[in-house]
């Protein structure tokens, strides 16, 4: 389907025109710059080449995003965009209450929804942050619909959903809606507040203080040689991501090295004989690109925001929010590297980034010549 419209899209003039124009940019050259140092990291790789095929294919998402830029140029399909994944978010927070009526049968993990508890929490609290964010524009009866649906969401994810990495993500995206309003002499009380919240979520959610209380106790697990746990697991691959960047520190292994050495070293014999990535997208980098594949990868994140931000249009905070999560949630697995989360940042980043392509004269479209107003202090 994506490819089907992608075609489409490309049979009209003043899509091709448009997207001609889009190359210029600067958020995409970081884009193909990104794309170009894994491709070129493939021609060293000591990986099989249906290996490096694959990952290639998963990266190349990357380049659908000046495409979904010139497409999301119209306000309306920006917004249709918008609804679309709050309904998909609402139909998600629903679902997952029907086991408590005893309408349907309790899964044995209930974030199995979007791929993972990890991928389903990030879409969930990320939900909570935009249907707040969203709610700012109306009055009356919409705001109030969408504000119950940012409080659906944050339920969902703080007292249904097992994947602490939706409890950090979320933190995260309330974050860049504290320090957005630059008020800083409330903050200690914003930070009492978020202390209730998460006393309430462990009093009210056995699985949240489960969830919460299992991660300190694997972490000290792993500190006393036991390191078979959820974050054990973690934080060994991370150590073994470490020895692996020691060989080729400025250029990495390889695009694939990671799970070529793994399956030939079987580092971790509990874990298994193989492993796609060290759950970890900077790691990820490190080993595979080096040091400069990790600085294009900044870079990608540096230049996409900074487009949005220095404009001040109606999507910065988006793009804060956005930013601020994913580059949260890559800590704790390769959300850029797997379908679901990648594709949702490039559509994501490209709706903010079609709102400040519509809005730019095409003259300046290649220059950073926006007022320029301070975001965060």
């Amino acid at each position: 389907a994506l490819i089907t419209t992608t075609i489409l899209l490309l049979l009209q003039p003043d899509v091709r025109q448009a997207l001609h124009q889009s190359l210029k940019m600067p958020w995409c050259r970081a884009t193909f710059v990104l794309f170009g140092i894994i491709l070129l990291a493939c021609f060293y790789s000591p990986a099989e080449l249906k290996l490096k095929l694959i990952l290639l294919n998963k990266y190349s998402k990357l380049l659908y995003l000046p495409l979904f830029v010139v497409a999301f140029r119209d306000k309306k399909m920006r917004d249709m965009a918008i609804y679309a994944f709050l309904t998909g978010m609402f139909i998600t927070g629903c679902a997952s209450l029907l086991p408590l009526f005893h309408i349907i049968s309790r899964a044995t993990d209930a974030g199995t929804v979007f791929h993972n508890h990890l991928t389903t929490g990030y879409f969930m609290a990320f939900g909570a942050f935009l249907a707040y964010l969203m709610s700012q524009q109306f009055k009356g009866y919409r705001r109030l619909g969408l504000q119950s649906l940012a409080v659906l969401f944050s339920l969902h994810t703080l007292l249904l959903n097992p994947g602490r990495t939706g409890y950090v993500v979320w933190l995260a995206c309330v974050s860049v809606l504290i320090l957005q309003g630059r008020v800083w002499r409330k903050i200690p009380y914003y930070c009492w507040l978020l202390l209730i919240i998460a006393g309430t979520s462990i009093y009210l959610s056995p699985l949240f203080h489960e969830r919460v209380m299992l991660g300190f106790k694997e972490i000290t697990q792993f500190w006393h040689g036991h390191p078979d746990g959820s974050i054990g697991f973690r934080l060994q691959f991370l150590q073994y991501a470490a020895t692996l960047f020691k060989m080729h520190p400025w250029w990495g292994s390889g695009t694939g090295s990671f799970a070529y050495y793994f399956t030939q070293d079987q580092p971790i014999p509990s874990w298994g004989k193989h492993l796609f990535d060290p759950h970890n997208q900077y790691a990820l980098m490190l080993v595979e690109c080096g040091v400069l594949g990790l600085l294009c990868l900044l870079y990608y994140f540096l230049a996409t925001t900074l487009w949005v931000v220095r404009a001040y249009h109606e999507y910065y905070l988006l793009m804060l929010g956005l930013i601020g999560s994913f580059v949260v949630a890559n800590l704790f697995d390769s959300f850029l590297l797997y379908a679901s989360t990648g594709y949702f940042f490039v559509f994501f980043a490209a709706l903010s980034l079609g709102e400040v392509y519509a809005a730019a004269k095409p003259k300046a479209l290649s220059s950073f010549t926006y007022a320029r107003r301070n975001v965060l202090c």
